[in-house]
């Protein structure tokens, strides 16, 4: 079955330290990218929030939802649509990450104290154009809308994506551009500065094994994909700062399961100031 739909699970490009946000900092910067803390975006559907070049493999009309459990009162959702239309692949997502209980922090020394409660959020929308160019070579777009919510205030920005991909039956390789364009967050009374950023991928595959790397300014990661059975995946992956220094791992498995695919994860921080365990649930829908 994976063997058939062979652009859901070969195609791995990652971002360096997007996705990964929940293992570093609290979530409240839009620059992280994903609120949700999987692991490489091996499958097409997955660089709507990775590099968007990848959604370009994608010949099949995908379906994704994720969903993880309560995390710092924070509740992770994700869903994104894949499309091919003639010689291009559009793809449409969409992710929250809401707490309506976030601690207040004492403003002296930063420490979580008893101070009540308020309601914070993050929302982020992508639309993404792909396309390959040539069998080997593959661009993608994206605009992206962010909306942050903090107890009785609200900022939105909008940016634009550039990413690049060369792949082969045998390696990739990606450059993804971050806020290559932007409007910057704007709050009531100040403006947070969305700075441009990059990020490199590179992988190799062989059989049932693929093995991918990434890095960013401030992030390294990597992953290894196992393929125990044409229709059962193992992944699993370390990430650290730019000091080499493990900040999180994460493992889990992918299930095929004719037209469905069942991800999942589990993720572990190794950050000494923000610990933590998280599950992640994603099913992919291939009508």
């Amino acid at each position: 079955m994976l063997n058939h739909k062979k652009g859901m699970l070969f195609l791995g490009l990652l971002f360096a330290m997007s996705h990964h946000v929940l293992a570093d900092t609290l979530p409240f910067s839009p620059q992280k990218g994903s609120v949700i803390p999987e692991t490489f975006a091996w499958e097409p559907i997955g660089h709507i929030f990775q590099n968007p070049a990848g959604v370009a493999e994608s010949d099949l009309t995908q379906f994704k939802i994720d969903a993880g459990n309560e995390y710092l009162g924070y509740l992770p959702i994700s869903a994104s649509l894949v499309l091919p239309v003639r010689d291009w692949v559009l793809g449409i997502g969409y992710q929250s990450f809401q707490s309506n209980d976030a601690l207040a922090v004492d403003a002296t020394d930063g420490r979580p104290v008893d101070h009540g409660t308020f309601t914070h959020g993050y929302q982020v929308g992508k639309v993404v154009v792909s396309k390959s160019f040539i069998p080997e070579l593959c661009l993608g777009m994206v605009g992206t809308w962010i909306n942050t919510q903090l107890a009785n205030t609200q900022a939105n920005a909008f940016s634009g994506d550039l990413g690049i991909q060369w792949r082969t039956p045998d390696y990739w390789l990606g450059l993804y551009t971050r806020d290559l364009v932007t409007s910057n967050l704007q709050w009531p009374t100040t403006t947070e500065t969305l700075t441009t950023r990059f990020e490199l991928e590179a992988g190799l595959r062989y059989e049932g094994l693929q093995v991918g790397v990434a890095i960013d300014q401030d992030t390294r990661i990597a992953q290894v994909q196992l393929a125990l059975h044409p229709d059962l995946i193992l992944t699993g992956d370390i990430v650290t700062d730019a000091n080499a220094t493990p900040t999180r791992y994460s493992f889990g498995t992918i299930l095929d399961l004719y037209f469905v695919q069942i991800h999942y994860i589990h993720s572990v921080s190794l950050n000494t100031n923000l610990a933590f365990d998280q599950n992640i649930l994603g099913i992919t829908v291939i009508p």
